[in-house]
């Protein structure tokens, strides 16, 4: 094992992980709020934005603690824990919506006639989407903090 791996393979993600969540819950919320109180449609884009915005701090956060970016390794743990924090808090934050406003998702599904296996396949889309966001976007995101920290060193 080199000293790259061991030097990484002891940072624990899930402190970053439980960032992500907070940050995401809390973005989710804001955008409820404001699409609610304005009475406004929620752009479809602003799933991946709210995946950006929940992403960019705890990279930031990850690379000013760590001196360094995330390895390859631990940006694909971080993706995956993330995208399940996302799927799981995704699912109680409908399912509470979905009881506050009475409405039985099984027949939302015969309403708009939608068989279950395109309900599945959009799921398996989405996940795999927000899998790929977090994974490219942290690794990016942590790329510019490190190149922000090391030109702030050399003023």
């Amino acid at each position: 094992m080199s000293d790259m791996d061991t030097r990484t393979s002891s940072v624990s993600l899930q402190k970053y992980v439980m960032q992500f969540a907070g940050i995401y819950v809390l973005c989710n919320i804001a955008i409820f709020t404001i699409t609610t109180l304005l009475n406004f449609d929620v752009p479809s884009s602003m799933g991946v934005i709210t995946l950006i915005a929940s992403t960019a701090p705890v990279m930031q956060s990850f690379v000013k603690r760590e001196q360094r970016v995330p390895s390859n390794r631990e940006r694909t743990s971080f993706a995956t824990l993330a995208t399940a924090a996302s799927l799981i808090l995704s699912a109680m934050l409908a399912g509470i919506m979905l009881a506050v406003y009475q409405i039985n998702p099984l027949a939302l599904m015969d309403v708009f006639s939608i068989p279950v296996w395109a309900v599945l396949a959009m799921v398996l889309f989405a996940i795999v989407l927000t899998w790929v966001v977090i994974y490219f976007f942290s690794g990016f995101m942590a790329k510019q903090t490190l190149k922000q920290i090391e030109k702030a060193k050399h003023k």
